[in-house]
C-alpha cells in the first residue's frame, strides 16, 4: 500500500504572483492545444491571424457499426 499526495490550486492569482516574483512563471506557462483549437472553431480566435504559429490539418473519421 502506498500513500498518494495530490495538490490543487487554491488561488491562481497568488500562485501567479509567487511564480512571477521567483522568476519561474515562464517555466509553468503551457499552451493548451485543445483550448486553442476550440477557440478557433468557436471563432474566438481567427485562424488567419495565427497561420504562422498554428498548423491546420484535416482528417476523415470512419465509423463502423457494432453488431
Amino acid at each position: 500500500m502506498s500513500n498518494l499526495v495530490n495538490y490543487s490550486i487554491k488561488d491562481k492569482d497568488k500562485l501567479r504572483a509567487y511564480l512571477e516574483k521567483t522568476n519561474q512563471l515562464q517555466d509553468f506557462l503551457e499552451i493548451d492545444k485543445y483550448k486553442i483549437a476550440r477557440a478557433i472553431k468557436d471563432n474566438k480566435l481567427a485562424f488567419k491571424n495565427l497561420q504562422d504559429t498554428v498548423k491546420e490539418s484535416k482528417s476523415i473519421v470512419l465509423r463502423t457499426k457494432k453488431n
